[in-house]
């Protein structure tokens, strides 16, 4: 066996090494000349692509890969929130008078393109404010992801000890999550590109803590980092990766504890960044009170109320699915690719290997023992219910079952210092190679009663999960053996293949602009800027008419216009249904108007014809004809003598 092992670790270091060294030495620059290529060819991993199953005859614009209906946050939401901003008459302002009666914070709702202070804080929208729509989309998803790969790598130099292969895996094996993947230009993607930043710029601080220019730049990107954090807004994951950032900036000031004494001019440094930050973050509650207040009074998302037991059981390895999330769709009776996607991490091998460095007196104990408990605290909540009192002073009320990506990241990075710390002991000092034989297949037991015994048994065929568990069986044996260079490659081809097959390599904005319905919709809103439209049917062509700057009352209300609702609505009848987050579905009827609830985020109004008035209607775009609504009140009569692109346009004729 022990011959064989040699043959491998040779095979897998022929030419790797040398290619992985160059990349390392040369890793900014390289960065740099692919981001100018691919921000200049305008290519982005938006599934933008997508609206031509709304819009037919839409352009093709994929490159490379697959657009995902399943990412509807990304391209029905939050890229056309990005484009109403660009489109506007008056470009990129705080508040959008196109979307919604009474107007929508753009700070509050995904982070939207601002001119604001607070866009300091989120580098990746400055593309849109110094080139426009198509490159600045380009540029936040290419700045993104190679950021991220930066940051990543240089994250896992800190717990790895400057171990150069593994922190080289550990980029790709971060940032190719597909947990973060799945949700790049949402929530997870951006509380971990900016707890990565916090992290290493502190890090950086304390490492040039002499190179005063190195220091102050340092000390500012953590204080705007910090804003970047805050700003995400989504406190289900914010607040436990909160924790972990915490912990991980005490663990790094705790290894330059002795060597850093500060001065009354590093007191003064931290002082004004300290400043900068809490200011900024004071003028944009300024500006976005109202909002702040309309998110937090909702009946969704804001009433939530956590006190953890959320997960489901096979949530502690619901990674065995990642491979298989880009070529298969989740069945109805499983939460969708997006929801279960998660990070690959080898706790139960990190955690057996524990005792083991702590007898050799590994070096960065401190971090291995403590992503570790923090691990196991996170698995606690989530399968145990704490009191509601507890959850509230710990906010952890604001957590549900995305406790489980708390969970996997700290999980990963606890693997990724395994790997590190175990990869360099002696011969003598490692695991012995049959103990490792029995953790590993003990392991992939635990792997197969979770798939067999859960219901993420009926996503796809037995015997494809046991291949794979075969392959994490390998695995977990490489890294508990040591065998850094054969683990990182078999890791970074199960990696690539489940988190770089995700998102499409997509190119421009044509798979939503480029259409005959487009041409139409700007004539219109050229010569009626002011003019209010609605989307029969379909609140994703209400995010289309947004995103090419028309005023329009209905898609997506990022938290609830009451002003517009009460209207026609005055007695507050259907509060509970329109007081959220909510995609709006409006149809026309001669009957009294109504709202359902659909799903949490969905709902459906018939309005009544007669309630258009209420509102001030001007234009629809619906795929169904309007005459047959004509009545002594008010009169439909069409733009559009002809469907274009299976749309009508109808204006309204009070009388």
């Amino acid at each position: 066996m022990e011959s064989v092992e040699r043959f491998f670790v040779w095979l897998s270091r022929l030419r790797i090494r040398d290619f992985v060294r160059q990349c390392i030495r040369y890793r900014y620059l390289l960065a740099l000349i692919l981001f100018v290529i691919l921000t200049a060819c305008k290519v982005n991993g938006s599934s933008i692509e997508m609206w031509s199953a709304y819009i037919p005859g839409s352009q093709n614009t994929v490159l490379l890969g697959k657009a995902r209906s399943i990412r509807s946050d990304e391209w029905i939401i939050q890229t056309p929130y990005y484009l109403a901003q660009a489109n506007n008459k008056t470009p990129y302002p705080v508040v959008n008078d196109n979307i919604t009666m009474s107007d929508q914070n753009m700070v509050m709702s995904y982070g939207a393109p601002v001119w604001d202070i607070s866009t300091l804080a989120k580098p990746l929208n400055w593309g849109f404010l110094l080139f426009g729509p198509a490159y600045g989309l380009a540029w936040y998803w290419n700045m993104k992801l190679l950021l991220m790969l930066l940051l990543a790598f240089e994250l896992c130099m800190i717990i790895t000890r400057r171990n150069q292969l593994v922190s080289f895996l550990g980029a790709f094996w971060i940032t190719f999550s597909p947990a973060i993947q799945w949700w790049f230009m949402q929530h997870v993607g951006d509380i971990v590109f900016y707890m990565l930043a916090l992290v290493v710029l502190f890090h950086t601080f304390l490492r040039y803590f002499d190179r005063t220019a190195v220091k102050i730049a340092s000390a500012v990107g953590f204080g705007l980092a910090g804003v970047g954090y805050v700003l995400t807004l989504y406190p289900a994951l914010q607040v436990p990766l909160g924790y972990l950032t915490l912990l991980l900036l005490v663990l790094v000031f705790w290894g330059f504890r002795k060597k850093v004494v500060f001065s009354y001019k590093d007191w003064i440094l931290i002082a004004g960044v300290a400043v900068m930050a809490v200011g900024m973050l004071l003028h944009v509650y300024l500006i976005s009170k109202d909002a702040i207040t309309a998110i937090s009074s909702t009946s969704y998302p804001g009433h939530r109320v956590s006190n953890g037991g959320e997960l489901f059981p096979y949530s502690i390895n619901i990674f065995l699915t990642n491979l298989f999330l880009p070529f298969k769709d989740m069945p109805a009776t499983l939460p969708n690719n997006c929801e279960v996607s998660s990070f690959y991490q080898f706790l139960p091998a990190g955690l057996l290997a524990l005792p083991l460095l702590i007898k050799r007196r590994a070096q960065h104990l401190r971090f291995g023992i403590a992503l570790a408990a923090f691990s196991v605290l996170c698995i606690v909540y989530g399968y145990v219910h704490v009191p509601v009192w507890f959850a509230k002073i710990t906010m952890l009320s604001f957590v549900t079952f995305r406790i489980g990506l708390a969970y996997g990241f700290a999980a990963m990075l606890m693997s990724i210092w395994a790997l590190s710390e175990l990869s360099r002991l002696s011969a003598r000092q490692q695991i012995n190679r049959w103990m490792a034989l029995v953790f590993s297949a003990g392991i992939a037991v635990f792997y197969f009663l979770t798939v067999y015994e859960t219901q993420i048994k009926t996503y796809v065929r037995l015997r494809y999960y046991i291949v794979f568990i075969i392959v994490l069986f390998v695995l977990n044996f490489l890294l508990l053996r040591g065998l850094k260079w054969l683990f990182s490659v078999i890791m970074s081809g199960v990696v690539l293949v489940s988190g770089a097959t995700v998102n499409p390599v997509n190119i421009g904005l044509g798979g939503i602009f480029g259409n005959d319905l487009t041409t139409q919709v700007r004539k219109i809103r050229d010569s009626a800027p002011n003019a209010n439209w609605l989307a029969l049917q379909n609140a994703s062509m209400g995010s289309f008419l947004q995103a090419n700057g028309v005023r329009d009352l209905d898609g997506t209300d990022y938290y609830p216009d009451l002003a517009k609702w009460k209207k026609v609505d005055p007695q507050g009848k259907y509060l509970q249904v329109y007081n959220r987050y909510a995609h709006i579905n409006v149809f026309i009827t001669k009957d009294p108007t109504e709202a359902i609830t659909l799903f949490p985020d969905d709902i459906e109004v018939h309005l009544n014809v007669d309630d258009l008035r209420k509102w001030d209607v001007n234009y629809m775009l619906t795929p169904a004809q309007l005459e047959g609504f004509d009545d002594a009140s008010v009169q439909f009569v069409r733009i559009t003598p002809q469907a274009v692109n299976g749309y009508y346009i109808y204006q309204t004729v009070y009388h």
